[in-house]
């Protein structure tokens, strides 16, 4: 082991018991992932833990289960994860193999005696209530939604599932990139079976439920937890559940002022528009107008509507609110992809964008 990495992990070693939790993040991403070996990986998912981003350290940690196997630290970290995620049995399950494979590991023991703690009856109860609380697609839903998904927008084998979903399940389908259609589509299953508080003038048009979804290049490194990778993941996640937590609705072209930049972009914001249908070539400058919809008609005849997520700038929102959609909408027509663009131009800077 050099220097360099002797002193790094002496470093992170100390934040940790300083409690120090995301200097140790922001160190370790700070490190290519090429360069980050399981010992680091594993740190990083430890802090992630302590931190309480237990969905994001499952996600690490499964990216070296192969190397963890016969690791009693690997396992007492996903049982960790799993146990303060909600997830008992599968928490149980990586704690006895952390016993089994360190006997003498008394932190896999208490956590043990934890779990045993939250599943008596009491505790249950209490879990089964508030599990009932949550807004979930009916089975018939789920195969109804599935199938518009891929009919419209291409098959999908990978989905990645919400570990904790204490108002609403939201899973994300990852529709890798074609030959005719050359980037990832990422599009929210769960948004749609809570029912927004749509204005009572636009009852008719059958816009309480809606899925997202959002374009993104192919090289874009999908599986990546640095957060210029991750945001459009967590952006989807937040727009998902802004309706039922601010008791109000998203349609198409609202914009969404996010407050801070996503990332290492000057984009801190979205537009909702008409989303790129079937599995026809799209064409690099090609965004669709604000009159088009899509829409999945669901067992019970209610619909389920899809807006795609278009990364804007702060200027360009303000455009929009001194404007109108329409207005910002015609001035990416022909000019701006929908496959996201971090370092694209700001058209509102442009002066003849409104001309």
């Amino acid at each position: 082991m050099d220097m360099d990495r002797q002193a790094l992990l002496k470093q992170l070693a100390q934040w940790h018991d300083e409690d120090c939790h995301q200097q140790i993040v922001d160190a370790i991403l700070a490190i290519s992932e090429d360069e980050r070996d399981y010992d680091l990986t594993s740190l990083l998912a430890r802090a992630y833990n302590n931190l309480g981003e237990y969905d994001r350290a499952i996600r690490l940690l499964g990216s070296i289960e192969k190397e963890g196997q016969n690791d009693p630290l690997w396992h007492y970290r996903m049982g960790f994860a799993y146990l303060y995620g909600g997830f008992l049995h599968k928490a149980s399950e990586h704690l006895r193999k952390a016993k089994k494979l360190d006997p003498a590991d008394s932190d896999a023991d208490h956590l043990l005696e934890i779990c045993r703690f939250r599943s008596n009856r009491d505790s249950e109860k209490r879990v089964h209530e508030e599990m009932a609380t949550a807004e979930v697609y009916k089975p018939e839903e789920i195969e109804a939604l599935e199938k518009f998904i891929q009919s419209s927008f291409g098959d999908f084998e990978r989905v990645f599932h919400e570990i904790f979903s204490p108002d609403i399940h939201l899973d994300i389908a990852i529709i890798p990139p074609t030959a005719h259609r050359n980037f990832y589509t990422l599009v929210t299953m769960g948004m749609g079976a809570h029912r927004m508080r749509v204005p009572r003038d636009l009852k008719s048009k059958r816009l309480e439920r809606a899925e997202l979804m959002i374009s993104l290049p192919p090289d874009w490194k999908i599986d990546s937890h640095e957060e210029r990778w991750y945001w459009p993941i967590r952006l989807l996640k937040q727009l998902g559940r802004l309706p039922g937590n601010d008791n109000t609705w998203l349609g198409m072209g609202h914009t969404i002022d996010m407050g801070s930049p996503f990332a290492e972009t000057r984009m801190c914001g979205a537009i909702l528009c008409a989303p790129c249908i079937s599995r026809k070539v799209v064409g690099p400058l090609d965004v669709p107008g604000s009159e088009e919809e899509v829409r999945c008609r669901m067992p019970d005849g209610s619909d389920i509507c899809f807006y795609q997520v278009l990364p804007i700038y702060r200027d360009e929102m303000e455009l929009k609110v001194g404007a109108n959609a329409d207005k910002l909408f015609s001035m990416f027509s022909g000019r701006l992809s929908p496959v996201v663009d971090v370092k694209r131009r700001n058209f509102a800077e442009i002066k003849d964008s409104f001309s």
